[in-house]
């Protein structure tokens, strides 16, 4: 795995490591086909990026209450793509995020 800061990335990059401090949380929703998908913003002190998580992750972090506004985390096995909102972090299938501080 790459570990990467947020500036350095770009479409394609996979199988990433970045840390970085989250600055929004959006509520939990689900798509059109009912996957359940929850958006953070997440900063390195120099870039923000979005940051994607699908299915029972995410259900995960939204029940757990852990990951709040100014939590310091690292997302393992990543993946980045240009979406709606230009840029975008997604963690895949196999990803976690840990908790570094709080």
């Amino acid at each position: 795995m790459t570990r990467k800061k947020l500036s350095e990335l770009k479409p394609g990059d996979e199988r990433l490591s970045l840390e970085g401090v989250v600055e929004t949380i959006y509520p939990l929703r689900h798509t059109r086909s009912g996957k359940p998908l929850l958006k953070l913003i997440i900063s390195d002190g120099e870039t923000a990026l979005p940051l994607f998580v699908w299915g029972e992750a995410a259900e995960k972090i939204e029940a757990s209450q852990e990951i709040r506004l100014g939590t310091r985390i690292k997302v393992s096995d990543c993946y980045v793509r240009v979406g709606s909102s230009g840029m975008e972090v997604h963690l895949s299938r196999w990803g976690r995020i840990e908790v570094l501080n709080r």
